[in-house]
């Protein structure tokens, strides 16, 4: 706790300069993954109202009841961050694991389908350096956090009376998070360097609830219209376990100087969204999210840094969704896509906004199945009261496989 408190104190300062990843991940746990697949990233991300037989949306596990045979996906995502404190500038890039997931239809009749799959929830990592000359001297400080937060899910989903897609997961969270600071002196000094490590390992359960509506496409009778759906979906966190360990590595030796357990709160997040297909051929979405990070505490505190976090996502698809025989360029979906971001984070009393522009394309490997890219550009923050501006480019691939693995027999 200590550490974390030595390390905030930095972002006051104007001498640092910033590398490594994005140094806002310091605050709370990290940044926040709403993408898990390139079809997300490139529609704006999230996507709580759509539903398709040929792609499991992991978001809203109400979507699942729509899949026709046993889906798997899985991927990596490339996040680069150019860095820049009004004085310098920085890139940083990294691969990432973009999770996995399994779905199944189970009864195609009553809408019940299966999933599981792993996803990673939120990400550390930055660092940052500064140096120092004072009446001790010079000496470096270097500031470091990795780590993060995955989530593990199990669920189903069943139409209700209505034609109402319901979908509930069972969630398990778990993750390490670590944050370092170096002390590293001139030789001339005397004095051997030193380091501080504040450690603490997640583990907690929560739920995800999800619905979707019928087509209303349908119940109006609108015209060149199809798959036209509300949807919505509640993730819920109970507070987490946390084994908090804070140590040393100094001239005196090794030395634990606090260790803990206690709980993390993690608030709720609630996705609301919309999403239809005209003339079997484009494909438009918008969603909202909204989780109030105002009300996170770790061991009872409040963190000063974080505030109620909104996110805005509009998203396009055209491909033709009748087509099943045709060549391979005639199969390819284009994808874009806008999103505006307030972020949970809050520094030196501005709030840390982020503007993103995506796009991205599905390339078919039969009828079935499929290899998508996405991109992210966007932009978070500014240079202004010490702050620091981030240019975000993140690039996901993903593939989509589908097979018929169970034949139901009819007696």
């Amino acid at each position: 706790m200590k550490n974390r408190l030595i390390i905030a104190v930095l972002f006051i300062s104007a001498n640092i300069f910033a590398s490594g990843g994005s140094t806002y991940t310091r605050f709370g746990i990290g940044d926040l993954l709403f993408s898990h697949s390139a079809a997300q990233l490139s529609l704006g991300g999230i996507g709580t109202s759509l539903n398709s037989s040929k792609y499991v949306n992991t978001v809203n596990p109400a979507s699942i009841f729509n899949i026709e045979f046993t889906r798997f996906g899985g991927g990596l995502i490339s996040n680069s961050h150019n860095i820049d404190d009004g004085l310098n500038s920085a890139l940083y890039s990294k691969v990432l694991f973009s999770g996995f997931h399994l779905a199944l239809p189970v009864e195609k009749d009553l809408g019940i389908g299966f999933m599981l799959g792993m996803e990673p929830y939120s990400t550390v990592n930055y660092s940052i350096e500064n140096s120092v000359d004072d009446t001790f001297g010079q000496y470096t400080e270097l500031f470091e956090g990795s780590g993060g937060i995955s989530k593990i899910f199990i669920g189903i989903s069943y139409v209700l009376p209505g034609e109402i897609p319901f979908g509930i997961t069972f969630d398990y969270y778990t993750g390490n998070i670590k944050y370092n600071s170096y002390f590293n002196y001139a030789d001339s000094l005397g004095y051997l360097d030193s380091r501080f490590t504040n450690e603490s390992k997640y583990k907690g359960l929560g739920t995800t609830l999800g619905l979707q509506s019928p087509d209303l496409a349908e119940i109006f009778d609108l015209e060149g219209f199809s798959n036209f759906r509300l949807g919505a979906f509640y993730e819920i966190h109970f507070p987490m376990n946390t084994d908090s360990l804070f140590y040393a590595q100094t001239s005196v030796g090794s030395n634990t100087l606090e260790s803990d357990n206690f709980k993390t709160d993690i608030p709720a997040k609630l996705g609301v969204g919309l999403s239809f297909t005209l003339q079997n051929k484009y494909i438009f979405l918008f969603d909202y999210l909204n989780q109030p990070w105002s009300n996170y505490e770790k061991n009872g505190f409040k963190s000063p840094y974080l505030r109620n976090l909104s996110r805005y996502s509009l998203g396009f698809e055209y491909g033709d969704q009748s087509k099943r025989f045709a060549s391979f360029w005639e199969l390819i979906k284009y994808r874009c896509g806008l999103s505006y971001e307030q972020s949970q984070y809050e520094v030196n009393g501005e709030g840390i906004d982020q503007f993103g522009i995506h796009a991205g394309f599905s390339f078919p490997l039969g009828l079935s199945n499929s290899v998508d890219i996405g991109f992210m550009y966007g932009i978070r923050g500014k240079t202004d009261n010490n702050l620091l501006k981030e240019n975000i480019l993140q690039a996901s691939f993903s593939l989509n496989f589908g097979e018929l693995w169970f034949i139901r027999q009819d007696r």
